[in-house]
């Protein structure tokens, strides 16, 4: 069986001709590739090539495109400061989030009416006041292409791209990030209600986000 015909199997619920393998791959890359953290975060073209060669010689049949350390999606999709090793942080060093509150309470109330692009809009500011609504569609954009082109990069090397869309984890996360965890929590007593519904617009949304994506790049998985 090929990857994709052997991914198709086990999620049909059918019986492959073994186990499909498809890690979670992010700084690992780095590591077995020899280059740094800095460079696997800030070049996509040594971020690709390193989750590639990684993939090919462990004969994976499935590999996410590093996602979870490509720097767009990571200061777009997590509401905290972004830290990157080679600038804030030594050059081998794993990333990190400044973990502030910067999504007010009556925040809340912008999601549930406006939705979760509101959300945004009121919180980038905030959190890159360097960083405009403007200029970071258009970083999503040009993320979003190169996404599609590497994973049709992968598949012409015989693996399957993960993942059509990131999920920005679930709601509860997304409000732990930009409350800050303690608030977070303290939300969860005092106000619950208003959690649950500005969580079913926020995963709404973020469902939109997703079928949107995995249509674009054609991999129908999230």
């Amino acid at each position: 069986m090929k990857a994709a015909e052997r991914i198709n199997t086990v999620i049909n619920l059918e019986c492959p001709d073994r186990v499909p393998l498809a890690p979670l791959l992010d700084h690992w890359a780095a590591t077995y590739t020899g280059i740094t953290n800095a460079e696997l975060m800030s070049d996509p073209d040594k971020r690709f090539n390193a989750v590639l060669k990684t993939a090919i010689d462990f004969k994976w049949d499935m590999s996410f495109l590093a996602e979870t350390v490509n720097t767009t999606l990571l200061k777009l999709g997590v509401p905290a400061r972004l830290k990157l090793p080679g600038i804030d942080l030594p050059e081998r060093s794993e990333h990190q989030f400044d973990e502030k509150e910067v999504m007010t309470e009556e925040d809340f109330d912008v999601l549930e009416s406006d939705g979760l692009i509101a959300l945004f809009s009121k919180l980038i500011p905030r959190i890159y006041p360097e960083m405009t609504v403007e200029s970071a569609m258009t970083d999503f954009a040009r993320a979003s292409t190169e996404i599609t082109d590497q994973a049709a990069w992968l598949r012409e090397n015989g693996i399957e791209p993960a993942v059509g869309f990131v999920i920005a984890g679930p709601s509860f996360e997304y409000f732990c990030f930009a409350r800050s965890i303690n608030v977070a929590l303290t939300d969860l007593r005092r106000r619950p209600e208003k959690l649950k519904i500005a969580g079913k617009r926020f995963c709404q949304d973020m469902l939109d986000l997703a079928i949107a994506s995995s249509g674009q790049n054609n991999i129908s998985r999230v």
